[in-house]
């Protein structure tokens, strides 16, 4: 049986073929010799469309299909360039990486963009960081002295406050991570950002549990003004609240220019509504915003066509919510003050507090589905 062997020039001719430089002689060819469009020389010579473009521009103006020589990899970086950007990383955890090559360079290291961004990879992890409030010195101190005055409150007096709060819910909710560049070692809680409230379709709610469970959920038409609270607790909320609370109660709201205005006081009076006197910047200790939190996470994956099936849908949840759900809720806000006790009036953080309150919250989450 008579093998056939293979010709060397056509062997030759196929590898040649297959080479750059082949292939941008074709197309230079093919352009100028054929007088044919890039679309038809892209197709012929089996080439991206780019590839032809950028070939015949730059035989017209350079008059070469060579390659120009690569800068190749550059110089490693010092120790001391290193460590003056992990210096000026750790000044900022939201710079970019571009902005600390630039500052680096001006204080005499010059490094390139490729040097800094290897270092920072080297040294830093990138991680999503909560958004939270920040606590002014002064209202952590008046956090603390509150704690002070009713730590010792037995789980009953707790049960006799009428809890309150409102919440907006977006159509389009505009949530975004924010990523901030930290040690391995660290926690990303410790970097939270300002929060920040964004626009959107939106509609406002106002609610208030007690020890009996929900109490009341409506929707509030505009801001929270003086004369529209007043307008609304004495309209709606307040015979709401009197005909499900048969016991003298506290009324809790938080420090909103709405709530704690004099005319938003002296009216409450007239009412014989006694108010519960409530710490700055402790929106956390509202067993409302756990409800709040367990309503936006029933949402999540569920889209609205617009604000009216959204609204319908927040009533739904709200009649779903169980009454020993609350309870947890309300008998979790002195674990709560424990916490902020500790860290010197700090805001509560239900993931530095895990091991502590492990078991609470693992009931939350599996009988109830709540997630912090």
């Amino acid at each position: 049986m008579n093998i056939e062997k293979p010709i060397p020039f056509l062997e030759r001719f196929r590898e040649l073929t297959k080479t750059k430089e082949f292939k941008k002689t074709l197309i230079l060819w093919l352009y100028y010799k054929a007088n044919m469009y890039p679309a038809e020389v892209a197709r012929l010579s089996d080439c991206p469309d780019t590839t032809v473009r950028r070939t015949i521009k730059k035989w017209d103006e350079k008059g070469t299909i060579d390659d120009e020589p690569g800068r190749g990899r550059l110089p490693d970086y010092t120790p001391e360039e290193e460590e003056k950007v992990i210096e000026t990383q750790l000044k900022d955890r939201f710079q970019t990486t571009k902005s600390i090559v630039n500052k680096v360079s001006l204080e005499g290291h010059p490094l390139s963009y490729d040097q800094g961004k290897r270092i920072i990879r080297k040294s830093f992890d990138t991680e999503p960081v909560p958004r939270r409030i920040k606590i002014r010195p002064e209202n952590k101190v008046k956090r603390l002295q509150w704690i002070q005055a009713h730590e010792d409150w037995r789980t009953c007096k707790w049960k006799n406050i009428i809890w309150t709060d409102e919440k907006i819910f977006e159509l389009y909710p505009q949530g975004q991570q924010l990523f901030a560049r930290i040690l391995p070692e660290e926690d990303p809680e410790d970097f939270a950002a300002p929060l920040v409230q964004q626009g959107g379709q939106k509609v406002m709610f106002w609610a208030s549990i007690g020890q009996n469970g929900q109490i009341f959920l409506d929707v509030v038409k505009g801001n929270i003004k003086v004369e529209t609270y007043c307008s609304f607790l004495r309209e709606r909320a307040l015979p709401a609240i009197r005909r499900s609370c048969h016991y003298p109660f506290l009324f809790q709201q938080d420090n909103a220019p709405g709530h704690a205005a004099r005319a938003t006081t002296d009216f409450l009076k007239v009412q014989g509504v006694q108010v519960f006197p409530w710490p700055p910047q402790s929106p956390g200790l509202n067993p409302m915003e756990m409800v709040w939190a367990w309503m936006v996470h029933q949402l999540k994956g569920i889209s609205f066509e617009n604000i009216r099936d959204l609204t319908s849908y927040v009533f739904f949840l709200w009649e779903k919510i169980e009454k020993n759900m609350l309870e947890a809720f309300i008998n979790f806000v002195p674990l709560k003050m424990q916490y902020i006790k500790q860290h010197n009036g700090d805001l509560f953080s239900i993931k530095k507090y895990r091991s502590e309150c492990k078991i609470y919250m693992c009931v939350l989450i599996f009988l109830y589905g709540y997630k912090y």
